[in-house]
């Protein structure tokens, strides 16, 4: 059963609030706590919010501490880029789609060992949790997400754009993950750009930095947020160039 206080503390990650959720947590830590399970869920929470912050090794500590085998999951895709110590974790997440998106970061820069039948499974997984018609949590968006930057890896914008317009309308139905919207936002307009569709480029950029800003908003301390904020900024005024450019050229012609 889920505490108000650990409830709190979730609300607070949910609506991508990493500082003052780490605030509370410690706030909580100084106090008495009412449960060893109420504490073992903050310290999943707590760990996240490292995680969502770039705090690596401050995540990995507790991860380990507290068998929070889906952060090491991540640790060992995203950061470690260690193939076989993310296999190692399958027999602890084998139905966990934390674990595939693991899989499918991997595979996006990686040539792995029957690359293509792990993505299915991936996508298998995905499909059976019943997406996109209906959306039990954000890890299924996350997939989803990450599928569009498997194919767009590899070349395939259109089928990319195809997972990314699904992610897109999941993430909104299950509303807040500002910055995972955000990020979405960027690479869908990359993909456009890719296929030369200026127009949607733009407007899925200006969509990301919109997003963006909501999310600094509401972690104002957080560089990473504040670095994706400018740099998103400054690829909207460059495709605002592009395009504007195509518009004279065509009015040209």
């Amino acid at each position: 059963m889920v505490t108000d206080k650990v409830q709190k503390v979730q609300e607070l990650y949910d609506a991508s609030r990493f500082e003052d959720a780490l605030e509370l947590i410690s706030a909580e830590g100084q106090g008495q706590m009412t449960t060893t399970q109420d504490w073992a869920e903050l310290m999943r929470i707590k760990a996240w919010c490292h995680w969502r912050r770039k705090e690596y090794e401050e995540a990995r500590k507790i991860a380990k501490e507290y068998g929070i085998y889906e952060i090491l999951a991540y640790l060992a895709a995203y950061v470690d880029k260690e193939f076989e110590a993310l296999l190692a974790l399958r027999p602890h997440l084998e139905n966990n789609i934390n674990f595939w998106n693991a899989v499918v970061i991997i595979a996006r820069t990686n040539d792995l060992p029957d690359q293509e039948a792990l993505v299915r499974e991936a996508l298998g997984l995905l499909l059976r949790a019943g997406f996109p018609w209906k959306v039990g949590e954000v890890a299924e968006a996350n997939l989803a997400h990450n599928l569009g930057r498997y194919y767009a890896e590899g070349s395939d914008d259109e089928a990319a754009l195809r997972w990314y317009v699904s992610a897109r309308d999941a993430y909104e139905i299950l509303g807040g993950n500002w910055h995972h919207r955000a990020a979405l936002h960027f690479w869908m307009s990359k993909s456009h750009e890719a296929l030369g569709n200026l127009a949607e480029a733009l407007f899925a950029q200006r969509a990301s930095v919109a997003l963006w800003h909501i999310q600094c908003d509401l972690d104002p301390k957080n560089e990473s947020f504040q670095k994706n904020l400018a740099g998103g900024k400054e690829r909207l005024a460059e495709l605002d160039e592009k395009w504007r450019a195509s518009i004279s050229a065509t009015e040209v012609a």
